[in-house]
């Protein structure tokens, strides 16, 4: 098996989990916001924290990075870009909230889609405007969606995730 199939595989896993939407450390990240309402992904159950909806604005957008630097783009977020405001519980549509998860499902697919088409060599190259290789910014990604899959664990569990705010 090549390294870039192991890498693709390993950011299956964290996003989509197996068959059962599971990964070895808990339930990957896309099953978890399955059923999370758009109320529920707009609440803020622990004061000073994101929200779910904000996490999934961040996570695409750090994707968003990873894409860029991959077509040899310097790329960076700005404060803004890198946590985007997400609706106010008052104005979670379940469109603009579909619409959210759709996107982040889309750079999903391009960012798996992006690394099966990378050969091993590749991952040893640098990254444009980083000290570190492309095999370490996958890494990087990959432990970023485990660390915010937590997040949306704990925010599940500190108000229910589905239902009316």
């Amino acid at each position: 098996m090549r390294e870039v199939d192991r890498v693709a595989d390993q950011l299956t896993q964290t996003y989509a989990g197996d068959s059962a939407g599971a990964a070895w450390f808990g339930p990957a990240l896309r099953p978890l916001l399955g059923g999370v309402s758009p109320a529920a992904a707009a609440r803020r159950p622990l004061p000073r924290r994101h929200t779910i909806w904000e996490i999934v604005l961040h996570l695409a957008a750090n994707i968003d990075f990873v894409l860029a630097r991959l077509d040899g783009r310097e790329f960076e977020l700005s404060p803004e870009a890198d946590w985007p405001p997400a609706s106010e519980p008052a104005g979670a549509t379940a469109a603009a909230w579909a619409d959210a998860l759709a996107a982040l499902d889309a750079r999903y697919e391009a960012l798996l889609a992006q690394v099966r088409a990378l050969d091993d060599e590749q991952l040893a190259v640098p990254v444009v405007g980083r000290p570190y290789p492309v095999y370490a910014m996958l890494h990087g990604i990959i432990q970023h969606n485990v660390y915010h899959a937590g997040q949306v664990a704990l925010l599940r569990e500190a108000a229910p995730a589905s239902g009316a705010a």
